[in-house]
């Protein structure tokens, strides 16, 4: 049985908040920009420098956190499926002392901390949720999630830098002083496009990885995740992303929604070993082409003004376009 979700959430429910976030969000980033630009010479020593780039960092870390709890308590209440809706308790001190704690601990740590940081503060805000009067548990472990960050992100992009650098290296040695500055920016700009492409291929199957661990969810007794393979699932990412890159951009409302419809349909529910259901994505991609580009548009042009509206009529139709499709326990499996 096919049951579809409903999101109610309008523009006007959220506007004043997002006003205040949006506003706060440009200053401290305008600010950041200027300095930037600057770089050490604006303020007149490196190591202020690099104490403003940390302040502008915890700032926007603060405003993201803060306005994180005041977004989720206006809008998860809005969606629901069955006649039930989503709740949402999660408090702004307690998740702001996560984030803080957990920047300073990915800082010192030169990152290393990041797949812990990231476990907790997606641990917290799952377990503050809660439906039809349960709160779900977070069974992603850091440690795996370090595995992937070290195998599939850290070391390519270590050896990559390497590669160039040696690269660079022999090219310099072996045109010297003679060699033209055509030759060089010509080495220089295929040297780039082929870091763009190598990292492109890096980073599809680190993404997989990554939000295929997000997706380890358990509800009382059902477990939510992703049955899905790796080669079939990085194949279609990367062909899709391939396609927003040929397009110059154009391309990437579809993108999102046929990937949205892939992983929908592989987002599987189970008690024990038996399968109990599993979500859907049936929204047309040429009417939800139009809707994310019109919306997105609106707030370009509005300089982001115009957000609460696209957020809130995107999400009721991608709420709408999402079903749960129940199936029928046999009798051992049944409650």
């Amino acid at each position: 049985m096919k049951t579809n979700f409903d999101f109610t959430l309008k523009g006007a429910d959220w506007w004043k908040p997002f006003l205040g976030f949006w506003v706060l969000f440009l200053v401290i980033y305008v600010l950041d920009m200027m300095m930037s630009i600057g770089g050490a010479s604006r303020v007149g020593h490196f190591g202020v420098y690099l104490l403003l780039l940390f302040v502008f960092m915890l700032l926007l870390l603060i405003i993201q956190a803060i306005f994180t709890i005041v977004f989720l308590r206006i809008m998860l209440p809005k969606l629901s499926i069955g006649g039930k809706s989503f709740s949402f308790r999660g408090d702004i001190g307690k998740y702001l002392g996560m984030n803080v704690v957990g920047l300073l601990l990915s800082l010192v740590t030169l990152t290393i901390y990041v797949p812990w940081y990231a476990r907790r503060i997606t641990a917290y805000l799952i377990s503050e949720t809660t439906f039809d009067g349960v709160s779900p548990a977070f069974l992603g472990k850091g440690g795996k999630l370090f595995k992937y960050f070290l195998l599939g992100l850290w070391i390519p992009v270590i050896v990559l830098c390497v590669i160039i650098a040696v690269a660079l290296g022999i090219g310099i040695a072996r045109g010297g002083a003679a060699a033209s500055s055509a030759n060089s920016q010509l080495s220089a700009s295929l040297v780039t496009f082929l870091t763009m492409i190598v990292i492109f291929i890096i980073i599809v199957p680190f993404m997989y990885l990554m939000y295929k661990w997000y997706a380890n969810i358990r509800w009382n007794d059902v477990a939510i995740a992703w049955q899905t393979s790796f080669w079939p699932s990085c194949g279609f990412i990367l062909g899709q992303m391939l396609l927003t890159v040929i397009t110059a951009g154009i391309y990437w409302p579809a993108a999102l929604l046929r990937m949205a419809r892939y992983f929908a349909a592989k987002t599987v529910f189970s008690k024990g070993d038996a399968e109990i259901g599993r979500l859907g994505f049936e929204g047309d991609i040429g009417r939800g082409f139009g809707l994310l580009w019109g919306q997105t548009l609106l707030s370009i042009i509005t300089l982001g003004i115009y957000i609460p509206w696209a957020t809130a009529n995107i999400g009721r139709w991608l709420a709408a376009a999402t079903i749960f499709d129940s199936k029928e326990l046999s009798a051992e499996h049944s409650v």
